[in-house]
């Protein structure tokens, strides 16, 4: 049998004729005529020249790759290093990391912050949505720091320290303590299995008896009940 049969090429079962070929190489912002709209009518007009850039840049071919590797490629737990240190690190594709730091040198997690104006929340979100596109993923971080900001300001002292660092538009991935760091990303611990069941539950627990109240943990005025559940 001829080797050539089995080649796609030459197989016509193999082609593929009735799928459009992959969407590449276009502008996300001036094909979204819906967005345009949204940001011109919630006074973010003053950031159209920017969107446009952004939009292009986020529909250039290597950028749609990065968001698919940055999935294809899930992130390793290393609890100990080779000579057997601990030092619970989590790798993740290089892809993950252009990303990160393709939204942090935009300013996704903080330009509202730094450069406050009228419409600068609708920009944001904007500009947001268009990275979004490449991969959903490492958008949370970028969004839990950009939102923490408000929460954080509320206390001075730590402010100080650590606002410069969240609103840095530069991204440092190394695994070392935030102190040795210029910039800084939040990210959010939950140790149940449901994350988030429980934020239902708060406000049921004023009426609860305090023999249950003490399986509940008061923590600057959020309760955490403290449970043991099989994994």
């Amino acid at each position: 049998m001829n080797s050539k049969s089995y080649t796609p090429s030459y197989n016509p079962t193999y082609q593929v004729t009735n799928q459009p070929r992959p969407l590449s190489g276009h502008n996300l912002y001036i094909g979204d005529q819906a967005l345009q709209e949204a940001v011109h009518v919630n006074g973010a007009y003053w950031a159209k020249e920017e969107l446009e850039r952004y939009g292009e840049v986020c529909g250039r071919p290597e950028m749609i790759e990065r968001g698919y590797a940055a999935n294809e490629f899930k992130p390793i737990f290393e609890s100990h290093d080779r000579s057997g240190h601990r030092i619970d690190l989590v790798r993740y594709h290089p892809s993950y990391h252009q990303l990160m730091q393709l939204a942090l040198s935009e300013g996704l997690h903080s330009s509202p912050w730094t450069d406050p104006r009228p419409g600068a929340n609708v920009a944001r979100a904007a500009k947001n949505l268009l990275h979004s596109q490449l991969e959903a993923g490492h958008g949370c971080p970028i969004t839990m720091t950009f939102a923490s900001v408000p929460s954080i300001k509320l206390n001075p002292k730590i402010a100080n320290e650590w606002i410069p660092k969240i609103t840095n538009r530069t991204y440092d991935g190394s695994n070392r303590p935030y102190f040795e760091k210029s910039s800084l990303t939040i990210g959010m611990g939950m140790t149940e299995k449901q994350g988030g069941q429980m934020s239902g539950q708060i406000p049921l627990l004023p009426s609860l008896s305090k023999k249950v109240l003490m399986n509940y943990l008061d923590i600057n005025g959020l309760c955490l009940r403290l449970c043991a559940m099989p994994f």
